[in-house]
């Protein structure tokens, strides 16, 4: 079985809307289609089988609100489907873990594992810089080799960048 998710397919009704398909790893004929019922909105255009088969995983750009979670159907892809998780941002990336579970990452340095039955087993967070009005707090050194700026907005967590030592640390702000 070959599972394949889309970014956007018509429907029997002929609507444009968020597809996974199982295919025959023979002759890559359908064999079918999860419950995608609930699913609204966005694509699932990311998929993975568990290691022994039993479960399907997806994303995408599938929203919940504001998040953008998985979906598990068990049953080899037949069960009812099962949101786990979810981020802020884009689902990139979803492979499955070796032992069950999953490891999934998105478009922020963001990736996180979960367990066959959708505990958390670990997440990494990377910060992102917030640019927005840090005054002062952005600058290079004269000799081009140093940035300074800020992890949030106005400048209140600032940080630098020092390209020979290849080193990245925090600053004080001075008064």
């Amino acid at each position: 079985r070959i599972a394949v998710g889309y970014l956007e397919a018509l429907d029997k009704d002929r609507r444009w809307g968020p597809a996974v398909d199982i295919l025959s790893s023979k002759d890559l004929g359908q064999l079918q289609s999860p419950d995608l019922q609930d699913i609204t909105n966005g694509a699932l255009w990311r998929v993975a089988w568990s290691s022994d088969g039993q479960y399907l995983y997806a994303t995408g750009t599938w929203r919940v609100g504001s998040r953008y979670p998985i979906v598990r159907w068990g049953d080899k892809g037949l069960g009812k489907p099962k949101t786990i998780g979810g981020v802020d941002s884009v689902n990139m990336r979803l492979v499955a873990l070796p032992r069950g579970g999953f490891v999934y990452s998105n478009q922020f340095p963001y990736f996180a594992a979960f367990s066959t039955n959708g505990r958390k087993l670990f997440e990494n967070r990377a910060p992102v810089a917030d640019f927005t009005d840090i005054g002062d707090q952005f600058g290079v050194s004269s000799d081009g080799l140093t940035v300074g700026f800020s992890y949030k907005s106005s400048g209140s967590d600032p940080a630098y960048f020092m390209l020979a030592e290849q080193s990245l640390g925090k600053r004080i702000k001075q008064r």
